[in-house]
């Protein structure tokens, strides 16, 4: 972890699969507030939950087994909701909020490239709340999403905007 002014103040966790241990880590994302660090831990298929102030481990993401088999990029909405990004099944999840490991959705119907469908959505960040966007460089698109209506925005049609599916 570092200050702000970039010096270093303590390393978080250690490799393995324990609480407060970390098995390929990929994304990183704190809650509005700034009291929670989340981290995408991929191998070992959970979102870490860890107090930001030091790092010390609070609780795990991980919904039903099979939910995240390879998390990737993570984000926190002004309204609490957690959505993280999963490699391997061509989704992004979205949890309740980081106190309740409840899954209350997903985006995306798989790997494809039709209008529902996503190949490694990598790049996930909320713009404008409750805004979000996501880069699926593989699909040649970028997905928006509202509260209740994705969006996609086409790369190879130039200002082509349409809603494609509801949440």
């Amino acid at each position: 972890m570092f200050q702000v002014q970039g010096e270093w103040q303590r390393n978080v966790g250690s490799e393995g699969d324990q609480p407060g241990q970390f098995n390929n880590p990929n994304g990183l994302a704190l809650t509005s507030d700034e009291d929670f660090l989340l981290v995408a831990d991929a191998r070992n298929h959970r979102v870490a939950v860890l107090r930001a102030l030091d790092g010390a481990w609070v609780r795990q993401l991980t919904g039903p087994p099979g939910t995240l088999p390879n998390p990737y990029r993570i984000t926190v909405a002004s309204s609490g909701e957690v959505l993280v990004s999963d490699i391997d099944r061509h989704q992004v999840v979205r949890f309740r909020s980081i106190d309740e490991d409840i899954v209350v959705g997903t985006l995306g119907t798989g790997l494809g490239s039709g209008p529902t469908q996503f190949n490694n959505p990598l790049g996930l960040v909320v713009l404008d709340r409750p805004v979000c966007c996501f880069h699926l460089p593989l699909n040649s698109a970028i997905f928006v999403f509202l509260l209740d209506h994705i969006f996609t925005h086409d790369s190879t049609q130039e200002g082509s905007v349409a809603v494609i599916a509801d949440c």
